[in-house]
């Protein structure tokens, strides 16, 4: 993803953060076989 993106790893890591904190970003069921849900308000 991060060199798709064009940044480093650190650099992904530290944006998902940033989404998972402000509620936007989030990961449903576990951490094998779950998925991310953008979660988008209006």
């Amino acid at each position: 993803m991060a060199n798709g993106l064009g940044i480093s790893l650190q650099g992904v890591k530290k944006q998902i953060k940033n989404l998972k904190d402000r509620g936007i970003l989030i990961h449903e069921e576990s951490d094998k076989t779950g998925y991310w849900r953008i979660i988008i308000k209006p």
